[in-house]
């Protein structure tokens, strides 16, 4: 009887033990996600004090793991190449210790316990959309008592009750706790894709209104397409041939609209600023989008076609992380300057284990539409190493119900696919 009572003491610890570990990495992930928490030193010493709780939480699923998480972990180490600094064998050590080894420790976790952690997550965010769309509108309509925050020298915030911040001159665009809207607008068109069925409907009405809100040009472009896709792993073979030529049409006089109605309203400055040259053109067609994170770099272009054309081991590995700051004197988020810094081998790479990820196999269809966002994703945020973006993906493409597992068992349990 003492030893059976002992049994379950330890056993109810274990599952005590799992459970923090999973909150601290739900947390990890909400912190590195652009928060502008983390800006302020109280942030950052809190963040780095739950990393450090990581590496015990390391230590603990390292000796209780399945062969197969491993794999996944063998998978992902390649993937710290982004945050290796080339000159600096610290920095090195901090950024795998800070970036990466929170990803490993994910991925050492139970398929229901990855779940929990991103699901978890994107209900954080959520509670945190209400209180802030709340200031969103009253700012829009009323000045607000704020304190300012100048970051980097360059950018002044407006910080409304640590609850929602703004830049003075775009009111008009949600940021909610985040640095930009653009994050708002990505992690949205996660949300619509690939977690339709794993949140509520509450808050997946709620990510696509504040993603509609952010003004995210990525989340406009997205949106509509996602949404039409968003049950593609949930309905029968024939269904889903039948959704891509349906939207296939739509797609082309769509395009064709859009053209034409872009181009009638091309002279009104904000539409030509804020809309229509955000476009490449050529005789009158859009033949893809400007990717204006970059083009504030005087001298990039230049020197990313020479390095381009010049091939070789800097092409294939790259300059060296830092080496855009070094020569431009700043950075920026941009497919091109990942690609400059680390070089072409590791991109390749990225594609490899995104196709890994997927069940082409079983979803043709949802394996090429998923690898095609991911793509668009990742070219305007090439952080797929993040824990943040790691975990979404791995867990939004791994983790859906398909039809079949669907139609078995009206109560099903998420698993992998």
């Amino acid at each position: 009887m003492n030893t059976l009572k002992a049994t379950q003491r330890f056993e109810l610890a274990a599952v005590n033990v799992r459970t923090l570990i999973c909150l601290n990495l739900v947390i990890i992930s909400f912190m590195d996600s652009f928060v502008m928490w983390n800006d302020l030193l109280p942030g950052k010493l809190f963040t780095y004090g739950l990393k450090a709780l990581n590496i015990l939480s390391l230590l603990y699923l390292m000796q209780r793991s399945r062969p197969d998480k491993y794999a996944w972990v063998l998978l992902y180490l390649p993937l710290t190449w982004f945050v290796i600094e080339e000159g600096s064998i610290p920095g090195s050590i901090q950024y795998f210790y800070s970036s990466s080894l929170p990803v490993v420790s994910f991925l050492l976790l139970r398929d229901d316990e990855q779940v929990f952690v991103v699901t978890t997550y994107l209900k954080i965010i959520a509670a945190l959309f209400i209180p802030g769309i709340v200031i969103y509108v009253l700012i829009n309509v009323a000045a607000l008592p704020h304190l300012t925050y100048l970051r980097d020298g360059k950018r002044v915030y407006e910080n409304y009750f640590f609850l929602c911040y703004s830049l003075p001159h775009i009111h008009f665009r949600f940021f909610s706790v985040f640095d930009e809207p653009g994050v708002i607008g990505t992690l949205s068109a996660l949300v619509v894709f690939y977690y339709k069925e794993l949140v509520s409907r509450r808050v997946y009405i709620l990510y696509i209104i504040c993603g509609i809100l952010s003004v995210s040009l990525f989340f406009i472009i997205v949106l509509f397409p996602m949404l039409y896709f968003s049950n593609i792993r949930s309905v029968t073979v024939a269904k889903r041939w039948k959704k891509v030529a349906r939207f296939s049409m739509v797609l082309v006089l769509m395009y064709f609209s859009f053209i034409v109605a872009l181009n009638s309203m091309k002279d009104n400055p904000l539409i030509k600023t804020a809309v229509y040259n955000r476009f490449k053109w050529e005789n009158g067609l859009i033949v893809g989008i400007m990717n204006n994170r970059d083009d504030v770099l005087p001298g990039f272009d230049a020197a990313f076609t020479n390095f381009s054309n010049r091939g070789g081991s800097a092409y294939w590995f790259g300059r060296g992380k830092g080496t855009t700051v070094d020569m431009f004197g700043a950075s920026a988020l941009s497919y091109r300057i990942s690609l400059f810094e680390k070089g072409a081998l590791i991109m390749i790479y990225v594609v490899f284990l995104m196709l890994l990820m997927h069940p082409v196999r079983k979803n043709f269809l949802f394996s090429i539409i998923s690898v095609l966002f991911i793509c668009m994703l990742l070219y305007q945020r090439p952080f797929f190493y993040k824990i943040d973006y790691f975990t979404l993906i791995f867990v939004g493409v791994r983790f859906i119900p398909s039809y079949e597992r669907k139609k078995e068992n009206s109560t099903y349990s998420p698993q992998p696919v």
